[in-house]
Protein backbone atom coordinates (compact mmCIF):
# COMPACT_ATOMS: atom_id res chain seq x y z
CA UNK A 1 0.00 0.00 0.00
CA UNK A 2 2.74 2.33 0.70
CA UNK A 3 3.87 2.05 -2.85
CA UNK A 4 0.48 3.08 -4.35
CA UNK A 5 0.05 5.72 -2.25
CA UNK A 6 3.72 7.07 -2.38
CA UNK A 7 3.46 7.18 -6.24
CA UNK A 8 1.07 9.90 -5.86
CA UNK A 9 2.79 13.61 -4.66
CA UNK A 10 -0.90 14.63 -2.82
CA UNK A 11 -0.32 11.82 -0.98
CA UNK A 12 1.15 13.79 1.99
CA UNK A 13 -0.89 16.00 2.08
CA UNK A 14 -4.20 14.48 1.68
CA UNK A 15 -4.94 14.09 6.04
CA UNK A 16 -4.05 18.25 5.98
CA UNK A 17 -6.90 18.81 3.80
CA UNK A 18 -9.71 18.09 6.56
CA UNK A 19 -8.29 21.10 8.34
CA UNK A 20 -8.29 23.61 5.58
CA UNK A 21 -11.18 23.33 3.28
CA UNK A 22 -14.75 24.97 4.10
CA UNK A 23 -17.26 22.25 5.40
CA UNK A 24 -20.94 22.00 4.47
CA UNK A 25 -22.89 24.96 6.31
CA UNK A 26 -20.56 25.55 9.00
CA UNK A 27 -17.74 27.90 7.92
CA UNK A 28 -14.21 26.99 7.39
CA UNK A 29 -12.42 25.58 10.18
CA UNK A 30 -8.62 27.08 9.38
CA UNK A 31 -5.05 25.32 9.43
CA UNK A 32 -3.68 27.60 12.29
CA UNK A 33 -0.27 26.29 11.89
CA UNK A 34 2.10 28.17 9.88
CA UNK A 35 3.24 27.58 6.42
CA UNK A 36 6.90 25.89 7.48
CA UNK A 37 4.91 23.94 9.96
CA UNK A 38 2.87 22.78 7.34
CA UNK A 39 5.47 21.66 5.29
CA UNK A 40 6.87 19.94 7.92
CA UNK A 41 3.77 17.64 8.61
CA UNK A 42 3.87 17.02 5.07
CA UNK A 43 7.37 15.97 5.09
CA UNK A 44 6.81 13.54 8.01
CA UNK A 45 3.76 11.90 6.60
CA UNK A 46 5.94 11.31 3.64
CA UNK A 47 9.02 10.45 5.66
CA UNK A 48 6.12 7.39 7.36
CA UNK A 49 4.95 6.18 3.90
CA UNK A 50 8.35 5.70 2.70
CA UNK A 51 9.93 3.73 5.21
CA UNK A 52 7.40 3.68 8.46
CA UNK A 53 9.15 6.01 10.18
CA UNK A 54 7.80 7.03 13.61
CA UNK A 55 9.22 9.46 15.91
CA UNK A 56 7.62 7.78 19.52
CA UNK A 57 7.48 9.58 22.70
CA UNK A 58 4.81 9.79 25.87
CA UNK A 59 1.56 11.52 25.05
CA UNK A 60 -1.26 11.70 27.63
CA UNK A 61 -4.45 10.78 25.61
CA UNK A 62 -6.46 13.33 26.94
CA UNK A 63 -3.74 16.05 25.61
CA UNK A 64 -3.91 14.24 22.63
CA UNK A 65 -7.55 13.94 22.08
CA UNK A 66 -8.18 17.71 23.74
CA UNK A 67 -5.64 19.05 21.10
CA UNK A 68 -7.73 17.20 17.87
CA UNK A 69 -11.07 18.62 19.11
CA UNK A 70 -9.93 22.20 19.61
CA UNK A 71 -10.78 23.75 16.56
CA UNK A 72 -14.39 22.17 16.74
CA UNK A 73 -14.72 24.41 19.80
CA UNK A 74 -13.59 27.46 18.79
CA UNK A 75 -14.39 27.86 15.35
CA UNK A 76 -17.00 24.92 14.90
CA UNK A 77 -20.27 26.66 16.86
CA UNK A 78 -23.04 24.59 14.93
CA UNK A 79 -21.47 21.47 16.42
CA UNK A 80 -22.73 19.18 19.36
CA UNK A 81 -19.12 17.82 20.30
CA UNK A 82 -19.38 15.56 23.31
CA UNK A 83 -15.81 14.54 24.71
CA UNK A 84 -16.62 11.94 27.59
CA UNK A 85 -14.02 11.68 29.91
CA UNK A 86 -11.25 10.04 29.27
CA UNK A 87 -9.08 7.65 30.95
CA UNK A 88 -5.92 8.68 32.46
CA UNK A 89 -3.83 6.86 30.04
CA UNK A 90 -0.53 7.67 28.50
CA UNK A 91 0.48 6.05 25.10
CA UNK A 92 3.81 5.74 23.52
CA UNK A 93 3.17 7.42 19.86
CA UNK A 94 3.95 9.66 17.49
CA UNK A 95 2.07 12.44 18.91
CA UNK A 96 1.97 13.79 14.92
CA UNK A 97 0.67 10.73 13.50
CA UNK A 98 -1.68 10.23 15.69
CA UNK A 99 -2.60 13.75 15.91
CA UNK A 100 -3.49 13.89 12.26
CA UNK A 101 -5.29 10.19 12.49
CA UNK A 102 -7.61 11.83 14.85
CA UNK A 103 -8.28 15.43 13.20
CA UNK A 104 -9.15 13.22 9.74
CA UNK A 105 -11.25 11.32 11.91
CA UNK A 106 -13.27 14.26 13.26
CA UNK A 107 -13.07 16.71 10.14
CA UNK A 108 -15.03 13.62 8.32
CA UNK A 109 -17.44 13.02 11.26
CA UNK A 110 -17.92 17.27 11.12
CA UNK A 111 -18.55 16.28 6.87
CA UNK A 112 -20.89 13.66 7.53
CA UNK A 113 -22.92 14.90 10.13
CA UNK A 114 -23.10 18.70 8.45
CA UNK A 115 -26.72 19.90 8.69
CA UNK A 116 -29.28 18.66 6.03
CA UNK A 117 -32.45 20.04 4.96
CA UNK A 118 -33.62 16.44 4.39
CA UNK A 119 -32.46 15.50 8.23
CA UNK A 120 -33.83 16.54 11.36
CA UNK A 121 -31.02 15.68 13.40
CA UNK A 122 -28.24 18.21 14.17
CA UNK A 123 -24.29 18.06 13.76
CA UNK A 124 -23.26 15.96 16.94
CA UNK A 125 -19.61 14.19 17.35
CA UNK A 126 -19.18 12.04 20.11
CA UNK A 127 -16.01 10.76 21.39
CA UNK A 128 -16.14 7.87 24.52
CA UNK A 129 -12.47 5.80 25.36
CA UNK A 130 -12.28 2.39 27.00
CA UNK A 131 -9.08 0.46 28.59
CA UNK A 132 -9.21 -2.73 28.08
CA UNK A 133 -6.29 -4.39 29.39
CA UNK A 134 -3.48 -2.52 27.76
CA UNK A 135 -5.20 -0.88 25.22
CA UNK A 136 -7.26 1.88 24.68
CA UNK A 137 -10.32 2.31 22.44
CA UNK A 138 -11.55 5.43 20.96
CA UNK A 139 -14.96 5.36 19.35
CA UNK A 140 -15.67 8.53 17.11
CA UNK A 141 -19.28 8.80 16.33
CA UNK A 142 -21.17 11.29 14.84
CA UNK A 143 -25.34 12.17 13.29
CA UNK A 144 -24.89 11.68 9.49
CA UNK A 145 -26.73 8.92 7.67
CA UNK A 146 -23.65 5.88 8.47
CA UNK A 147 -21.73 4.76 5.79
CA UNK A 148 -22.91 3.22 2.45
CA UNK A 149 -23.31 -0.43 2.37
CA UNK A 150 -22.23 -1.05 -1.43
CA UNK A 151 -18.96 1.46 -0.74
CA UNK A 152 -18.19 0.02 3.24
CA UNK A 153 -15.54 -2.61 1.68
CA UNK A 154 -13.54 -0.50 -0.17
CA UNK A 155 -13.47 2.13 2.71
CA UNK A 156 -10.30 2.53 3.49
CA UNK A 157 -8.73 1.41 0.08
CA UNK A 158 -6.27 3.94 -1.19
CA UNK A 159 -8.07 6.49 -3.48
CA UNK A 160 -11.54 5.16 -2.45
CA UNK A 161 -13.53 7.89 -2.06
CA UNK A 162 -17.52 9.10 -2.12
CA UNK A 163 -16.48 12.62 -2.27
CA UNK A 164 -16.12 14.28 -5.94
CA UNK A 165 -13.43 16.18 -3.97
CA UNK A 166 -11.63 13.93 -2.11
CA UNK A 167 -8.31 11.87 -3.08
CA UNK A 168 -9.43 8.63 -1.27
CA UNK A 169 -6.24 8.86 0.81
CA UNK A 170 -7.32 9.61 4.26
CA UNK A 171 -8.45 6.62 5.75
CA UNK A 172 -6.34 4.26 4.00
CA UNK A 173 -3.30 6.75 5.44
CA UNK A 174 -4.95 6.77 9.12
CA UNK A 175 -5.28 3.12 9.53
CA UNK A 176 -1.51 2.45 7.79
CA UNK A 177 -0.75 5.12 11.03
CA UNK A 178 -2.18 3.01 13.63
CA UNK A 179 -1.52 -0.70 12.25
CA UNK A 180 2.08 1.24 12.64
CA UNK A 181 1.69 1.75 16.01
CA UNK A 182 0.50 -1.53 16.70
CA UNK A 183 -2.93 -0.62 17.07
CA UNK A 184 -5.44 -0.57 14.55
CA UNK A 185 -8.90 1.58 12.84
CA UNK A 186 -12.01 0.25 11.50
CA UNK A 187 -15.38 1.44 10.60
CA UNK A 188 -18.63 0.57 12.09
CA UNK A 189 -21.18 0.89 9.14
CA UNK A 190 -24.60 -0.17 10.84
CA UNK A 191 -26.85 3.41 12.02
CA UNK A 192 -24.84 6.89 12.22
CA UNK A 193 -20.96 6.54 11.51
CA UNK A 194 -18.92 5.32 13.93
CA UNK A 195 -14.91 4.69 13.53
CA UNK A 196 -12.86 3.22 16.19
CA UNK A 197 -9.21 3.70 16.94
CA UNK A 198 -7.43 1.11 18.94
CA UNK A 199 -3.68 2.09 20.39
CA UNK A 200 -1.39 0.01 22.96
CA UNK A 201 -0.84 1.74 26.04
CA UNK A 202 2.43 3.11 27.16
CA UNK A 203 3.67 -0.13 28.77
CA UNK A 204 2.80 -2.52 26.24
CA UNK A 205 3.47 -0.49 23.20
CA UNK A 206 7.46 0.23 24.68
CA UNK A 207 7.62 -3.62 24.73
CA UNK A 208 6.56 -4.17 21.07
CA UNK A 209 8.84 -1.61 20.17
CA UNK A 210 11.89 -2.90 22.13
Amino acid sequence: MQQRLCARPQAGEALLQPCERPSSGQGRLPARDPVHRLAGVVGRLRDFLRTGATQLESVSASELLEEACRPYREFAPGVQLCLAPVPPVVLYVDRLQIGVVLRNLLANAHEASAPDPSRATPCAISINCTVNVDVLTIDIADSGPGIDSEFSERLFEPFASTKSSGLGLGLAISRAIAEAHGGSLSADGSGHGRFRLVLPMETSSRRSHG
